[in-house]
């Protein structure tokens, strides 16, 4: 991966805009899109780049208590030339994926327009990247599991219930754990008959289940009593997050630096970013995990400039105004033990850029789009 080239991970073709294109215009062709960016052309050359960001902050405040200061018409009026970037680093399908990745990993930069001869050929944003990563991943390290953990009974009513643990296993080559509870016994028994009954239930049980299994899967079989199931699942459980070597979320997800109480301020939650270099902000109560608020819900919050309020009027209600207005609700999670390739997809596909790591109900870490990127640069993870 040390060597590979953006153009075979960047968008290809891209919509384009001109600076006389409506501000408006431009949102909806970035969304239908998919991207974090659209590059300005005039005629074919680069005049510019317009970001998701840039927009946010020329829209009406999402807070209704900022909006109803604004004049509603002014946004129809803006043109793309009124909010692009004319300073756009850029670069050719030939460049590394080390260079990429050390321009995104700026806070201001979500896409880079791709350039040969002078036109524009594609586009490349973080979405892009972590593409090409979770396919690296699942290539490496194929999605499958390792065992199939079934309780089944035993005779003709068990059947369903094992021909499917049997293809699931077989179809990712998996060991199987079967475990049959042997229903209790009548009480009144004596300890000795007792005894015997059950070593005859589970010699049965035992020869059935094991003559069920196919020859070509490796089986493990397992007859108890119902107290003794508990240990028997456990044992499984352990022994499956020993087995395998697979990349997981614990090995590169960073610790919770700071977090904000749901009635945090918008201003605090600007503070808290700025003071520790992040995009985002957990939202925590009791150690729980509320939501998520990150640079583009503070940028969608503030008012546009064609806001009555004046600069200090503003100051003074981001102050007032709770994270918990503007926050993601139930973000999408991960757990310590989550493939990272797994994590890469959601990454991408939920577009949230950044994932909870959540164990037993509680936040125990952040796992960022941009501390998966860097991964590329180093020319993947460890043992690759």
């Amino acid at each position: 991966m040390r060597h590979m080239k953006i153009k075979i991970a960047m968008k290809s073709p891209v919509p384009t805009v001109e600076p006389s294109t409506e501000v408006e215009q431009a949102g909806t062709l970035m969304a239908n899109a998919g991207t974090m960016g659209l590059p300005v052309v005039e005629g074919r050359r680069l005049v510019g780049m317009v970001h998701r960001r840039d927009l946010l902050r020329v829209q009406p405040s999402t807070v209704p208590a900022l909006a109803r200061y604004e004049w509603v018409s002014a946004p129809g009026r803006l043109r793309v030339a009124d909010v692009m970037r004319r300073e756009v680093v850029t670069l050719t399908p030939d460049a590394s994926m080390q260079e990429a990745v050390r321009i995104l990993s700026g806070r201001e930069v979500e896409a880079i327009p791709v350039v040969d001869d002078g036109e524009v050929v594609g586009l490349l944003g973080i979405h892009e990247l972590l593409t090409v990563l979770a396919r690296e991943l699942e290539r490496r390290w194929p999605p499958r599991l390792g065992r199939v953990l079934a309780a089944v009974g035993v005779g003709d009513g068990a059947a369903p219930a094992l021909s499917a643990t049997l293809a699931l296993a077989r179809r990712h080559r998996a060991r199987v754990i079967l475990l049959h509870v042997m229903p209790p016994l009548r009480r009144g028994l004596g300890f000795e008959l007792r005894q015997e009954v059950l070593e005859q239930r589970r010699a049965h049980a035992l020869q059935w289940l094991a003559a069920s299994v196919p020859e070509e899967l490796e089986a493990t079989v397992a007859v108890t009593e119902g107290d003794e199931a508990a240990e028997v699942v456990a044992k499984a459980e352990r022994d499956a997050r020993r087995g395998g070597r697979t990349m997981r979320v614990a090995e590169y997800m960073r610790s919770v630096a700071v977090s904000l109480p749901p009635a945090a301020s918008l201003a605090d939650a600007g503070e808290a970013m700025t003071a520790y270099g992040l995009p985002w902000v957990p939202v925590v109560q009791n150690g729980r995990l509320l939501g998520l608020v990150g640079a583009d819900d503070l940028a969608a919050a503030r008012p546009s400039p064609a806001t009555t309020l004046t600069v200090g009027e503003i100051t003074y209600h981001l102050t007032t105004i709770p994270v918990s207005a503007v926050m993601r609700l139930d973000p999408p999670v991960v757990a310590p033990d989550t493939p990272l390739a797994e994590a890469a997809g959601l990454l991408r596909d939920e577009s949230v850029g950044v994932l909870p790591v959540v164990e037993d109900g509680r936040l125990v870490g952040l796992l960022g789009a941009r501390d998966l990127i860097a991964l590329l640069a180093a020319g993947g993870p460890q043992g690759w």
